[in-house]
């Protein structure tokens, strides 16, 4: 478990660019909030299917769909207000988001800003491994040992290991993500100048 810990992530995508869904701009990173007012799945004449979750926010609709992923909507319900976070396109007569991110949220904000990005191995999707990350982080972080002393981390304002953990893999902005990184990445540089001390 602290192998997969310390597996960080090599950037972060970014999802608070919100906008009301009329202010969309194709092919840009953006997040949109609004209500599900609709739901479909079916099969299309090549054998695949096709998932679609229609939301509003009161500017304009947006269409959310997954390919071949006919459980993709099962998570959700008419009148769920949800985020969804993609690069849109406009696609007869309405903007469409392919396989977007998608937070289900009672507030309307966004529970994870920033998402990690990894490097993956062929058998292993992004979003199966966030999820495992997320146990992770949240079952096993506060076990880690803190090896670095009060005084050198006070010295250079750096968080706690499981703060530092937490915060790398998802950071509730840029900045607290970037600040976990060099945390652990001067941590290990002092493991390494230890080692060859040694």
């Amino acid at each position: 478990v602290e192998q997969l810990l310390f597996y960080l992530p090599r950037d972060y995508q970014d999802l608070t660019d919100l906008r009301p869904i009329a202010k969309l701009e194709s092919g840009k990173l953006q997040t949109v909030r609004g209500e599900i007012v609709d739901l479909d799945a079916k099969e299309t004449h090549k054998g695949g299917s096709l998932a679609a979750a229609l939301i509003d926010d009161g500017t304009g609709r947006v269409r959310a769909v997954w390919f071949n992923q006919p459980m993709a909507i099962k998570r959700f319900n008419v009148g769920d207000t949800v985020l969804f976070s993609g690069k849109p396109t406009w696609h007869i007569g309405c903007w469409e988001i392919a396989h977007p991110n998608v937070q289900v949220t009672e507030e309307g904000t966004l529970s994870e800003p920033f998402l990690p990005v990894y490097s993956l191995t062929e058998d292993l999707r992004i979003g199966d491994l966030r999820r495992i990350l997320r146990v992770a982080v949240s079952e096993y972080a506060a076990d880690v040992p803190e090896i670095m002393p009060p005084e050198l981390l006070a010295m250079h304002r750096f968080p706690g290991i499981a703060t530092a953990l937490a915060q790398a893999h998802f950071p509730p902005d840029r900045e607290s993500g970037e600040a976990a990184r060099r945390r652990l990445a001067f941590e290990e540089f002092l493991l390494l100048q230890l080692a060859m001390t040694l």
